[in-house]
This record gives structure tokens, sequence and C-alpha cells, in this order.
């Protein structure tokens, strides 16, 4: 049974013989895959709080609901766009970039960036800053530069006017420094050859 909420989304009535945890769930997902179309509401109990959890619902395709989410939030006026992966949250875009709007993108690493390079995704900024590489080292070691060269190639293919920038490796506590600077390194003579 369901109550109908102000809000467009219907609140999840449980019947009185759905008692425990397990049966609650499956009652839920019986419910959602019922009726697809409907928007639902439930509380979870944390911490003898009751939270609400809004516009619950049910898809056999859940990486194109976070993907349609997901590019929604990012603002397509953005002068300057940062493609960060978690290193880039220490960034201060009010120092680097004053008075101009900034969207933070983040992507795990240099597939997913390469992944989010579109219009749709990012508008049409004057400046597209890539900040990824880190996450990549364990599996690309040294072809980690030709990763990130790759993202910046892609960035240039679909924004030429677009100015493309590459960020430096910052060290980390699981990489030796040697390699770091060789990659760095190798970077830079990927975006100034002699």
């Amino acid at each position: 049974m369901a109550t109908e909420q102000p809000a467009g989304s219907t609140e999840i009535q449980y019947p009185v013989e759905v008692t425990n945890a397990q049966s609650r769930k499956q009652y839920k997902l019986s419910l959602l895959k019922s009726s697809p179309q409907s928007l639902y509401c439930d509380y979870a109990h944390i911490e003898d709080r009751k939270i609400k959890n809004k516009l619950i619902f049910h898809t056999e395709h859940p990486t194109a609901w976070h993907t349609a989410v997901y590019t929604k939030k990012k603002s397509p006026s953005a002068e300057v766009v940062l493609l960060m992966d978690s290193n880039g949250k220490h960034l201060d875009t009010w120092r680097m970039f004053p008075g101009r709007r900034v969207s933070s993108v983040r992507c795990a690493n240099t597939e997913q960036a390469l992944q989010l390079l579109k219009r749709d995704t990012l508008g049409t900024p004057v400046c597209i800053l890539i900040h990824t590489g880190a996450n990549d080292l364990r599996a690309l070691q040294q072809h980690t530069a030709r990763a990130v060269r790759k993202v910046a190639v892609r960035a240039t293919q679909e924004f030429p006017d677009s100015r493309v920038v590459i960020s430096t490796l910052l060290p980390r506590a699981d990489t030796p420094p040697h390699i770091i600077t060789s990659i760095n390194g190798d970077h830079q003579r990927m975006c100034h050859p002699t």
C-alpha cells in the first residue's frame, strides 16, 4: 500500500506482516518493479533517527540514470572546467581562476576523463585543466603520461577553441618520487618536443 505525498512521490506503506529488514527490502523491490513509472519515498532508520529517502524508483539501467543525474548537475556555462581525480579536492579554484566560473568534474582516472569530454557534459569552456592520472599509476605505470596525453589530445579535438592545460602529477606516499618525476618529465617532453 502507498499514500500520495505532495511532492509527487508516494510513500511506501508496508503491510503488517512485513516486520524485519529483509522482508521490507523484498516488499519494496517487488513494489518498485511492479510500477517502474512511479516515484516513491521511504524512511531509513539510522541511529534512532528517521531519515526520509526521496525519489526511489526501479530501473533496469542504473548506469544510464547515474550518467543522466551526474551530467545534469554540471554547469554548461563554466568558463573553466577542471577534470580532476581525488587530488583535485585540494585545488583552490578561487585563487587559480579569480572571477571565473569554474566547474570541477570528478573523474577517477584517464579513461573516465575521456568519456566526459563531450560538449553536452562540459559545455563550451574557455579552458580545460586536466588534473588526473594519479589513479592510473598502479595499472599503467610509465604509460600514465601517454594516457594523460591522450586525454589532452581528445580535449583539443572536441574543444578546438578551448585552451587545454595538463597538470603534473603530485607526489604520492605509495609511489617512489623518481617515478613521479619521470612521468612529469614525460608530460613536459610530450607537450614541448625539442
